[in-house]
């Protein structure tokens, strides 16, 4: 930290495995800086990452090196009422971090325009919000094209009786190419123009009850216009300071969802116009024995379809032609269900340990000619195989201060 709360920082990550296997790298620094009165900052961060990978037939000492970099450039207002923020974010198409836990996707440059206005204190009937609008356009690092395009706006409002809702939306003004979908390197599809908007409410979370809920619509503009819905409700109940409860159903209707369905044998990308009907609901419970210890019970089953209508042959130009050749069948009933318990206890200080039991079933059923009901569904998936399974871990927190100062003492 230096001057008027500016940083400076440099941080280094490193992955070394046996010499059969690659190893990576990761260094990154950066800088932001203030004015006196802390309302404007500019800064940057960059990063270089290196993946050592080994050459097949050489010895193991020999290493490709392979070097990829990030860097971001920022200028923003802060506090009051108007906020405001410009940023520029490029990854070069080398650049990789996975096997340090964390990758973000490469081989783009984002630009990214934010305002928001933010109510701190209470006025009239609000007694807070927060809201912004922005734009986000993201091109392909080594062809320059649009890969993401988009408006898009988000308002909270909390009123002074801790009820809150919240509402937004968004959409693409122009065309875009996903690079991602066709699995193919090299080829791409154009993405078709789209806009989204949603609005709920969340209600007052210091009483037994709570609940939320969010409603979204979506749609296609200029072709395969039908409209997606989905719709997510969370209830929350509070029994006691132990025993609380909280009850999340989702659910989304996608009439004309397109995207990847195979490869065919002459090579062509074969895309598809699917209904897809997604279900998630589960189930939380959650006891306090005391402040360092409680056990939850987690329930979870989650489903979903796909019924394909049409399918289309992707072209080089990243456009589609119907396909009335293709005869595959992608249809598809895909489950998840399962349930975890678990006990933790923080005996210590930044020390844990924790118990878990959990019982998981999946469920993928390709080909399907027709959606069962949901409870006919549900009652096959419990007769499917189980995969069970318990875990103990134990975390403690050794204080080298504390240990150095007492050996001292002996």
């Amino acid at each position: 930290m230096i001057k008027n709360n500016s940083k400076v920082y440099l941080i280094n990550t490193n992955v070394t495995r046996d010499k059969k296997y690659s190893d990576s790298n990761v260094t990154g620094s950066g800088f932001s800086l203030s004015n006196k009165k802390n309302t404007f900052e500019v800064g940057a961060e960059g990063a270089v990452s290196q993946r050592f990978s080994k050459i097949e037939g050489e010895p193991t000492r020999n290493y490709n090196n392979i070097v990829g970099y990030k860097y971001t450039l920022f200028a923003k207002k802060v506090g009051g009422l108007f906020e405001y923020a410009a940023y520029r974010t490029t990854y070069d198409n080398n650049y990789y971090t996975s096997d340090l836990g964390y990758q973000a996707i490469n081989n783009r440059t984002v630009y990214e325009f934010q305002i928001q206005h933010n109510v701190h204190k209470p006025w009239r009937k609000i007694r807070n919000s927060y809201n912004n609008i922005g734009y986000t356009y993201a091109t392909h690092f080594v062809t320059g094209k649009p890969v993401i395009n988009e408006y898009y706006s988000n308002f909270f409002i909390t009123f002074l009786d801790y009820n809150s809702i919240f509402f937004g939306g968004g959409s693409t003004p122009g065309t875009s190419y996903d690079y991602f979908e066709p699995r193919v390197d090299g080829r791409y599809n154009k993405s078709i123009k789209y806009y989204y908007a949603y609005a709920g409410l969340s209600t007052d979370y210091r009483k037994k009850l709570a609940v939320d809920l969010n409603l979204n619509i979506s749609n296609f503009i200029g072709q395969f216009v039908s409209e997606g819905f989905n719709a997510n409700l969370t209830v929350r109940y509070r029994v006691n300071d132990k025993l609380s409860f909280r009850a999340i159903s989702f659910f989304n209707t996608d009439p004309y969802n397109l995207g990847f369905a195979d490869i065919d044998a002459a090579d062509n990308i074969i895309y598809g116009l699917r209904k897809v009907h997604t279900y998630e609901n589960s189930l939380s419970v959650k006891y306090n024995f005391k402040n360092d210890m409680f056990i939850t019970l987690n329930a979870r089953h989650y489903w979903s379809t796909a019924l394909y209508r049409k399918y289309l042959t992707l072209l080089q130009n990243g456009e589609y032609e119907p396909n009335y050749v293709y005869d595959g069948n992608n249809n598809f009933n895909y489950n998840a269900f399962n349930i975890d318990f678990i006990y933790s206890w923080q005996f210590s200080p930044g020390s844990n340990l924790s118990v878990a039991y959990k019982n998981a079933i999946e469920a993928d059923e390709p080909g399907i000619l027709k959606r069962p009901t949901y409870q006919k569904n549900l009652s096959d998936v419990l007769s499917d195989p189980q995969t069970n399974s318990i875990s103990i871990k134990v975390l403690y927190y050794l204080d080298y201060l504390w240990i150095r100062k007492n050996l001292r003492m002996k």
